[in-house]
Formats: structure tokens, sequence, C-alpha cells
């Protein structure tokens, strides 16, 4: 199986936030905010869109 890996593009934001906290519910060490935490670092000033990506 080939896995292709790209930049994500804005109108997926929301998707990719989804999953993520899919992705951390019902985990032990987790403060419930990794979903959020992704949008607050795509705002930040040292933010780099081309180290955003999904597969």
């Amino acid at each position: 199986m080939e896995i292709k890996i790209r930049p994500v593009q804005p109108a997926e934001y929301a998707t990719t936030k989804l999953v993520v906290k899919q992705a951390f519910a019902g985990i032990e060490y987790t403060d419930g905010d990794e979903h959020e935490l992704i949008g607050r670092l795509r705002q930040e000033h040292a933010y780099h869109p081309e180290f955003d990506v999904v597969a």
C-alpha cells in the first residue's frame, strides 16, 4: 500500500481537528485539548505550513 503525504489544506482543518480529538479520546494522560492546540499552533508566528501534513 502506498501512503501519500501532502500539505493539509485549510478546507481540511475541521476534519484534522476531529481526527486528533478522536485519537486522544479516552487516553489516560491528556488534558483533552490536543485538538485545539493545532489551531493555536497555526496562528503562531513561527508556524511553518510545510510541516502541517496529512497522510
